[in-house]
């Protein structure tokens, strides 16, 4: 999908100023390279979020052990394809080939000259960290810690590229801050229920409608923040008739299909998942192609990364404290949120399922005798 976006905007074209041209590698390899961190990026997520969809026991012991693996392998993949993104993203702006004459001498301290190329660099070693911290930790609350550690490594990509050098700074990398973060819960967390599904076994059902609620809050943040970062970029209407605004379109109509897609999943598949959980293959097809249709999703904004908006922008301004603070405190109220609303469900079970301490039985009697009192509502 990536690839005739890329023609479509011009975005694997050569360079329109005088600056070199970095070659084919890195017009065609650079947004390749970004759909692989964008997956791995959210299949690690996802696979740590995982961890907080299901419960406590005998048959899920199982779950955090293999998810802390996967997320291993997955957070070395990021770690290594960011790096990658930021030695072919220096090659892109200074207009050289890579690993020509002087390359490796001047990529140190160009890659923390250059703010998106520092962000890169960045999420890069956060990638790396999110990795070891997975090797080596089995528990689940050191995972879920973890996991909202991913969640943060993330965010540093929303200062890079054009959001960064809109006029409307603040707002454009609020927006795309809240965007990397809907989506890397919404379409890690699928990717590792599709993985795990045979590990999870019985308590699928219930993972399953537990993840429902927090892509339902995803899908939310993501149509938001898309729609409030896309018109920052283009600036009127007339814009959506340019490639770039066709891509932006491109992507609403994916939101659209997988907002009808999540829709079925929960009034018809959820259901039936939980009354069957050995009945896979209605969540697994869907899941396919929701999965499908979040590939498309991906590839164009890989390509939009690279594509100039028709709105005029500026030299970005360094994020304002305020703007941090907003950004970190709204990542923290989400990861609290979709870890209370996970685990909620699971605590009242074991408050109900609790016997009295007197072994008597207190629940309302069956029958009510003539003449007493109706009992209170």
């Amino acid at each position: 999908m990536a690839v005739p976006a890329a023609v479509l905007t011009g975005a694997a074209a050569a360079p329109m100023i005088d600056l070199g041209d970095p070659g084919p590698v890195v017009r065609w390899g650079l947004p390749l390279v970004r759909i692989v961190l964008d997956v791995a990026a959210a299949t690690t997520v996802g696979l740590l979020l995982v961890v907080t969809l299901v419960g406590v026991g005998e048959r899920r012991s199982a779950v955090p052990r293999v998810a802390a693996r996967y997320a291993c392998l997955s957070g070395t993949i990021w770690a290594l394809a960011a790096g990658v993104v930021t030695v072919l993203g220096f090659a892109d702006v200074a207009g050289v080939r890579p690993f020509s004459s002087g390359f490796a001498g001047q990529l140190p301290a160009e890659v923390w000259r250059f703010e998106p190329l520092r962000v890169e660099a960045i999420s890069a070693v956060g990638a790396a960290l999110v990795a070891i911290g997975a090797a080596v930790t089995r528990s689940r609350r050191g995972l879920r810690l973890l996991g909202f550690f991913a969640v943060v490594a993330v965010l540093p990509l929303a200062w890079g590229g054009h959001s960064a050098e809109s006029t409307n700074h603040a707002v454009a990398v609020g927006s795309l801050a809240f965007h990397l973060a809907g989506v890397v819960l919404w379409v890690g967390g699928l990717l590792a229920l599709v993985a795990l599904r045979p590990v999870i076994g019985p308590a699928m059902g219930t993972a399953v409608q537990r993840f429902s609620s927090v892509a339902g809050c995803c899908f939310a943040v993501v149509a938001i923040s898309g729609g409030l970062n896309a018109w920052v970029r283009i600036g009127h209407l007339s814009g959506l008739t340019s490639p770039y605004g066709l891509l932006v379109l491109g992507k609403s109509a994916a939101l659209v299909l997988l907002g009808v897609a999540g829709w079925r999943q929960r009034r018809a598949v959820i259901p039936r998942l939980r009354a069957r959980p050995e009945a896979l293959r209605p969540f697994t097809r869907l899941a396919t192609a929701e999965t499908i249709v979040m590939g498309a999703a991906i590839g164009m904004a890989a390509v939009l990364a690279r594509s100039a908006p028709p709105a005029p922008t500026h030299h970005a301004e360094p994020p304002s404290t305020t703007l941090l603070l907003t950004v970190a405190l709204g990542a923290v109220i989400g990861a609290v949120a979709v870890a209370v609303r996970a685990g909620m469900p699971r605590r009242l079970h074991q408050r109900h399922a609790k016997p009295p301490a007197d072994g008597r039985d207190h629940s309302t009697p069956a029958r009510v005798h003539a003449g007493s009192p109706p009992p209170a509502l």
